[in-house]
């Protein structure tokens, strides 16, 4: 369902006509991909029986499109899709970065010192929460996204990162990306495509003049033996 971006066409009927779907691919669907509207469809279909919990064999959906943004609901499509399948789902979708924080939790005591120790770890605490608050970016960003120039795998964004670490090339939007990346792919396959007809027409004229050379002494020891045969002379004499 790439690139079939009619809203009349959803990508959930797939679900319940074919129930022994694994993998589903429904990209660069600007327009017709709605991710809080789907997972409530999802979920309704799931109340009212029409899907069963974990009754089809769904390994991998792909949703990606180029005007993503952020989704807050990404999390409950995940879920969703994993109440109804056998498997864990992988989605080619993800933020660009979410840092994971860790709590630690302390027995409580009477005592002035052990009240002090835990007002320091509460500040320490809420420090780090507002240092990783400040470097989230909830971006979607494509789990394939590769530079154009050197097919590096990006782990953020393209407004995190706005240089590849591997080539040290400004990066470009997803769409601007990608259009490149092709071009490149196709002018090499170009390339790759001449030189193959290049060295296929060197092959031919080798074994052309290969041929010319083992039948060309061939042919002139073959005249000289039919001329210099004693034979044929007695033949032709009856003809004059």
């Amino acid at each position: 369902m790439d690139g079939n971006d009619d809203a009349n066409i959803s990508f959930i009927i797939m679900f319940v006509k074919f129930p022994e779907l694994r993998h589903l691919s429904a990209r660069y669907r600007r327009f017709s991909t709605n991710v809080e509207a789907d997972t409530k469809v999802l979920q309704e279909l799931l109340k009212n029986g029409t899907l069963k919990p974990h009754s089809i064999p769904l390994e991998r959906v792909n949703i990606y499109h180029y005007y993503f943004n952020t989704e807050p609901h990404l999390d409950a499509f995940q879920k969703t899709l994993n109440r109804i399948s056998k498997f864990p789902v992988h989605l080619d979708i993800r933020r660009c970065y979410v840092p994971t924080t860790t709590t630690t939790t302390t027995t409580s005591s009477n005592g002035d010192g052990d009240a002090r120790q835990q007002e320091q770890q509460r500040s320490l605490e809420e420090a780090m929460e507002g240092v990783s608050i400040s470097e989230a970016c909830y971006n979607i960003v494509s789990k394939e996204a590769q530079c154009w120039a050197c097919l590096h795998s990006f782990e953020r964004c393209w407004k995190c990162e706005s240089i590849c670490a591997a080539c040290q090339r400004t990066r470009l939007p997803p769409l601007a990306n990608d259009q490149k990346l092709q071009d490149f792919q196709r002018r090499r396959r170009g390339r790759r495509h001449t030189q193959r007809e290049k060295n296929k027409s060197m092959v031919v004229s080798a074994g052309a003049n290969d041929l010319a050379v083992t039948i060309t002494p061939t042919t002139a020891t073959t005249n000289s033996s039919v001329i210099d045969d004693p034979s044929l002379e007695d033949e032709f004499s009856v003809f004059e």
